[in-house]
């Protein structure tokens, strides 16, 4: 009886795990590419503020990058007033507006305000693109789905490529072959550093790339664990 019930309750879960990945295999989506950094801000600052804030936002971002370009000469010059006009003019104007519509809002005005001192500080990232502990934001979780599955991708061409160079390496020596075997392998180690940004979401990433992340993880590893002959 017991015998018959652990089938019984293996046959279930084989059932039920198979469902799982014929679901998840149904509604996966590839990426060819992975997001670049201006989409991801963009994505990120209409998904977090109201379409108003996001526009004075961007435009004030956008304003601090022409105030701080250089006219070398007559025609920059121009573009750089040019682009000044456009997106500085009126920027006071439209933040009174927000601060008296928003304001009974002060957790919204604060991370808007947050964001501006970002750009002010030069960040590259303003904090509010990374801000999701509730994993709320569906774009991020697109944004780290496609990046995983660029890194495979590029981890699929790159890894053949250095054990080619590392098997090479095995047998003959020599500076090119150093050299060569040196740039294959910093191109592996920059992935490998993309993994660990990753890895810190991997709960936004479907269970099918998580697999495959996880297998090409391990060849990877093994690929840079191998000695190289001097």
């Amino acid at each position: 009886m017991r015998t018959n019930s652990s089938k019984y309750i293996l046959l279930i879960i084989f059932t039920s795990m198979s469902l799982l990945f014929l679901g998840c295999k149904s509604i996966y989506k590839t990426y060819d590419r992975s997001v670049s950094d201006a989409e991801l801000f963009t994505q990120r600052l209409n998904e977090v503020f109201p379409s108003d804030i996001a526009v004075f936002i961007d435009r004030y971002r956008i304003c601090q990058h022409w105030l701080g370009e250089d006219a070398y000469d007559e025609e920059r010059g121009k573009d750089i007033e040019r682009g000044i006009t456009e997106n500085c003019n009126g920027l006071k104007e439209l933040e009174s507006q927000i601060q008296i519509k928003y304001k009974t809002n002060e957790p919204l005005l604060m991370k808007m305000r947050q964001a501006i001192k970002d750009t002010d500080n030069g960040d590259t990232f303003p904090s509010f693109i990374y801000d999701d502990p509730q994993r709320k934001s569906k774009f991020l979780n697109e944004y780290y789905e496609a990046k995983a599955q660029y890194i495979i991708k590029t981890l699929e061409k790159q890894l053949p490529n250095y054990n080619y160079i590392l098997e090479r390496n095995r047998k003959i020596s020599g500076v090119e072959l150093l050299e060569e075997l040196a740039s294959a392998r910093y191109g592996l180690e920059i992935q490998n550093r993309y993994l660990s940004g990753v890895n810190n979401n991997i709960d936004r990433i479907n269970l099918i790339t998580r697999y495959r992340l996880h297998s090409i993880e391990s060849k990877l590893k093994d690929a840079l664990s191998q000695e190289v002959r001097p």
